[in-house]
């Protein structure tokens, strides 16, 4: 801090003094030099302090513990800052499936790792009742328990024997997808199923409540027809509570089909 107390006060005395061209250039040139040797002896010095300590932020799903597990063999503390490769760090980190990217910040003796985890937004069920789940990017991520209870509806119909319909897939993911975008808590609660069916092509979807049928069809008009299904729901659940139909069809435009229970 002196020293920049110092070339500060040298530069008001020129401005105020009547200095020859030439000399004063100069006496600029020697002020600029000075300062990149500060900056270059200041990150020389950052370079080379070790870190003591590994931060992490972010996380929702996966613990601190897990996403350091990652790079456990990687060699960080005690380290300099220079002698870490924090490309292959990051690399190492994306393996696990369910961190989708991640952002390295450094302090003086610390590393911060900001972790973006893929969010799983349905549980993919195949022929043989073997359990998935998928991120809103489509990713077929392992199934496992996590401390944070998980409200997503599950996926099914999508196989044919072994073989995964991706497109199938995909629109499923869409369809969730598009529920979610509309920021509604009353179709997200109560979406329990997304089924595919490969006669029809078509979607059906089930309510957690009584496992209502629910007639989708396919992928055109999703936003009107979610939001029919929406405003109808909403109205039956407020006035008729306890009512039993067969299904509600939401394939037609600007239409909401109910066929009541006989």
């Amino acid at each position: 801090m002196k020293v920049i107390r110092k070339i500060v006060k040298f530069l008001g005395e020129l401005s105020k003094k009547k200095v020859a061209r030439p000399k004063l250039l100069l006496r600029l040139s020697v002020v600029l030099a000075l300062f990149a040797l500060l900056i270059f002896l200041a990150q020389l010095w950052n370079s080379n302090q070790p870190i003591h300590q590994i931060s992490i932020v972010g996380t929702s799903f996966l613990t601190p513990a897990e996403v350091k597990a990652e790079i456990q063999d990687a060699p960080i503390i005690n380290r300099p800052k220079n002698e870490i490769n924090y490309a292959e760090l990051a690399k190492r980190l994306r393996q696990n499936p369910f961190i989708e990217n991640t952002y390295l910040s450094e302090g003086i003796n610390t590393l911060t790792i900001e972790v973006k985890e893929r969010q799983p937004v349905a549980i993919l069920v195949d022929n043989y009742g073997k359990l998935r789940y998928v991120s809103s990017d489509y990713s077929i991520l392992p199934y496992r328990l996590f401390n944070t209870y998980l409200d997503i509806p599950v996926i099914t119909g999508i196989y044919k024997d072994e073989l995964l319909d991706s497109l199938a897939l995909r629109n499923a993911i869409d369809i969730i997808n598009h529920i979610r975008a509309y920021s509604n808590t009353l179709l997200i609660s109560l979406i329990s199923e997304v089924h595919y069916s490969k006669n029809s092509r078509e979607f059906i979807l089930y309510t957690s409540d009584n496992s209502r049928k629910i007639i989708f069809g396919g992928m055109e008009n999703i936003e009107d027809k979610i939001m029919n299904l929406h405003d109808f729901l909403k109205y039956d659940l407020q006035y008729n509570a306890k009512r039993e139909f067969s299904y509600i069809d939401v394939r037609w435009k600007n239409s909401v089909i109910v066929k009541n229970n006989i």
